[in-house]
């Protein structure tokens, strides 16, 4: 579920440099994320396999920190590349894709107890399979409550982060070292600095206890974006954006292992897929509705307030739920 998706998505990106027109790129572009999705519902079960329960999150946090500035640095990359010596996208496509060839060959040479190493058994239909496993989760009453309430936040997020630049360049005219340094610099530099910080946070709280500090470190956040547009000033962005720096990568943290608080040792992937399932979802929707409520509704910079809003509910609800429920416990 990493090796081969991993494979067949570095060969799919490394064929956008043989095709030509937009329609093609998107295409295959997509397929590479449609392909990839194993390798991203993998990632718990990975993570319950080889880090203990006591450093799990700082583990995690550590790998996403190094993420984040590989990252970095591959955009930086990219963007010389292009602007600099007039290179094609093609040429970096194919550069992805033989980077992420090769990653699947690594990935194969990491062991696995064979205990870990032994596929399910199934002896039904796969629409029957599928049937029996969405009714398993919706029974688990806790892991049900613990969605809807990241739903209320993460939907909030969703909504109004692509408005950011929006409002900064339509509304407050802002230079472009003000937008850069919000939307960009701020961001990735706390990240990975704030990455194993808040691994070691988590690895003290339950998840619901820490997806309530998130949800009010956003809710502040978009409060202070709700301000600064209404009133038409920048400071609010710039510490909005300083603080949503700070707290994504936690975000990022508790949203990679969330679930294993609920998910016994067989059921990691299942639960996954509907965590997956579900960010996709406000992934696609949540921008459409906060555009339409931002441009055609006439809302303006009052979304920014809906959004903390939702952050303030999700909030509440994180709360209630880590008094009143415990999962699985089984990391």
């Amino acid at each position: 579920l990493v090796v081969w998706p991993n494979l067949a998505a570095g060969i799919v990106l490394a064929t956008t440099a043989l095709v030509s027109g937009p329609t093609a790129f998107v295409i295959l572009v997509a397929a590479a994320y449609l392909v990839g999705v194993p390798t991203r519902l993998t990632e718990m079960s990975l993570y319950r396999i080889f880090y203990p329960v006591t450093h799990r999150a700082l583990a995690v946090g550590w790998l996403k920190g190094i993420s984040f500035v590989s990252g970095i640095f591959a955009t930086l990359l990219g963007t010389w590349l292009i602007d600099s010596k007039n290179a094609s996208h093609g040429i970096l496509y194919v550069l992805v894709g033989l980077l992420m060839i090769c990653s699947a060959w690594w990935y194969g040479k990491v062991p696995i107890s064979s205990r870990h190493n032994k596929p399910p058994q199934v002896s039904m239909s796969f629409f029957r399979a599928g049937i029996q496993n969405l009714k398993k989760v919706t029974e688990d009453r806790s892991f049900v409550l613990y969605q809807g309430a990241f739903f209320f936040t993460g939907f909030g997020n969703f909504m109004s982060m692509v408005l950011v630049a929006e409002v900064m360049r339509e509304h407050l005219n802002a230079p472009v070292w003000a937008m850069g340094f919000a939307v960009a610099v701020l961001p990735q530099i706390l990240q990975p600095i704030a990455s194993p910080l808040w691994g070691h946070f988590l690895d003290r709280v339950n998840p619901m206890q820490g997806r309530a500090v998130f949800s009010l470190l956003m809710a502040i956040v978009n409060g202070l974006y709700c301000y600064g547009g209404i009133h038409l000033v920048l400071w609010p962005f710039l510490v909005g954006s300083l603080l949503q720096g700070i707290t994504q990568s936690g975000n990022q943290i508790i949203w990679t292992t969330g679930s294993l608080y609920f998910a016994r040792a067989q059921q990691v992937l299942l639960y996954n897929s509907v965590h997956v399932a579900l960010t996709g979802f406000r992934g696609l929707i949540a921008p459409l509705v906060g555009a339409w409520l931002f441009a055609s509704v006439g809302l303006g910079s009052w979304i920014f307030g809906i959004s903390s809003l939702l952050g303030v509910i999700g909030l509440i609800a994180m709360i209630r739920l880590a008094r009143t429920h415990t999962g699985a416990q089984l990391y």
